[in-house]
């Protein structure tokens, strides 16, 4: 356990990375100073702190599928899901996601479970202008609780989080990493409007 401590964060944009922002985490720990990058340290603090994100957890798993969790929060709004997705699918949208983020000229969309009453999830990222600021459309349908759903019986949610590029890269590696280990999560970390 650390004595005394104290953390402060500065942010710029990127000029090397438009849509990018640079953020510094500097830690004072009994009186050493510790310079982090942006990095997993980042995620958790902004993850923890934001009221703007969207989180994948697998809740469920087996040889053949997975069970994913899927919680959005935005402001005021705030709505969960889960979506039967294979043991694959984390990894390859992660990998789309990735090829996305690096040329982001048309939407991406990714769709996970279905609606049918047995839980729904869509994600869309796109870009909203020229100067590269993105968003990604979320689409939750939840599950029902009988065999034959009717239409009032299913929730449904809709919203565009904004977000920046180099958050849905973070987001990217982090579902990549869950298709590997189902014990983490991935969050995808979105700004206030």
């Amino acid at each position: 356990m650390f004595g005394a401590w104290n953390a402060q964060t500065k942010t710029a944009l990127n000029p090397d990375k438009p849509g990018y922002r640079k953020c510094e985490v500097i830690l004072h720990l009994d009186g050493y100073r510790v310079n982090q990058a942006l990095g997993l340290i980042n995620r958790l603090i902004l993850s923890a702190v934001s009221d703007h994100f969207l989180e994948l957890r697998v809740i469920n798993e087996d040889v053949h599928l997975m069970e994913l969790y899927v919680r959005v929060v935005h402001g005021e709004w705030s709505a969960t899901s889960s979506a039967y997705v294979s043991r694959s699918f984390l990894t390859e949208n992660g990998e789309a996601i990735l090829r996305w983020v690096e040329a982001p000229t048309e939407p991406l969309n990714i769709e996970a479970g279905a609606d049918t009453g047995m839980g729904w999830m869509i994600l869309q990222f796109y870009r909203i202008d020229r100067a590269g600021h993105v968003r990604c459309a979320i689409t939750l349908a939840t599950k029902t609780r009988t065999d034959g759903p009717r239409a009032a019986e299913t929730s449904r949610f809709a919203i565009e989080l904004p977000t920046e590029l180099g958050l849905i890269e973070q987001f990217a590696r982090a579902c990549i990493a869950l298709g590997s280990d189902p014990k983490l999560d991935a969050n995808l970390t979105g700004l206030p409007t």
